[in-house]
């Protein structure tokens, strides 16, 4: 896969949510979220105890054929966030009507909880890191292995989803590759049918072996470059 992502920034057009690969320093908010209960979200548990283990696991995991990306928001959006979910179902269709986040009356008693969640000072930036990707070369080298987590706290505001456009976005306008794979857990209704209505099409199954060693049944979706209609015109790139 040949790619131009360094030192590029993917953004809405309201600089409102914002997709980077991944620094080191990504790593001490990474390792700081609450760990995953929900079942088929324990993969995404990791923290590191000593500095040591960060250095050791960006270095492994920063490679021709492996790049990690962040998934960043303005945190003021998450001050309403019932306002949020409605935004993106409609940003996600390419009608933006989101409002200026910094306006919101919700802002000052959130706050408290917001920093809370993200371990942050009253001086903290308000760009908070939300999700983390993972995309993964085959040796196809025109395909390529999506993998995405949310912060737990916020897996439900539909933030998952804009991310995934995002990437996509991202994949077609900065590299050369033809298709993006994933696979879900048989079980895993509703991640099957967001992949969906993203416009992933389901390919077939395998079994595959979970963190239990439990045999489980897996679908395969792909997203071709033919699908690129599916992703809105919401995206620029930034240098």
């Amino acid at each position: 896969m040949k790619s131009n992502f360094a030192q590029k920034v993917i953004k809405d057009r309201q600089s409102l949510f914002f997709l980077r690969l991944m620094n080191e320093k990504d790593l001490d908010e990474i390792s700081a979220w609450p760990f995953f209960t929900d079942q088929y979200l324990s993969w995404a548990n990791f923290s590191f105890f000593q500095p040591q283990e960060k250095r050791f696991w960006f270095k492994a995991n920063n490679t021709e054929s492996l790049f990690w990306f962040s998934f960043l928001v303005d945190g003021h959006i998450l001050s309403n966030p019932e306002h949020l979910k409605s935004w993106i179902e409609e940003g996600c269709k390419g009608e933006l009507s989101f409002q200026n986040p910094h306006n919101s009356t919700h802002i000052e008693q959130f706050d408290d909880e917001l920093r809370k969640s993200f371990n942050l000072d009253a001086n903290a930036s308000r760009k908070l890191l939300v999700g983390r990707i993972s995309i993964t070369t085959t040796p196809n080298e025109d395909e390529v292995i999506f993998g995405i987590a949310i912060h737990p706290d916020f897996v439900n505001l539909h933030l998952g989803r804009l991310a995934t456009q995002m990437m996509l976005f991202a994949l077609f306008e900065l590299s050369d590759i033809d298709s993006v794979w994933l696979e879900t857990q048989e079980v895993n209704v509703r991640a099957q049918r967001l992949y969906e209505r993203l416009g992933f099409k389901r390919l077939g199954y395998h079994y595959k072996r979970n963190n239990d060693r439990i045999l489980e049944k897996r679908y395969a979706y792909a997203f071709t470059r033919q699908e690129k209609e599916f992703i809105p015109d919401l995206f620029i790139v930034e240098e």
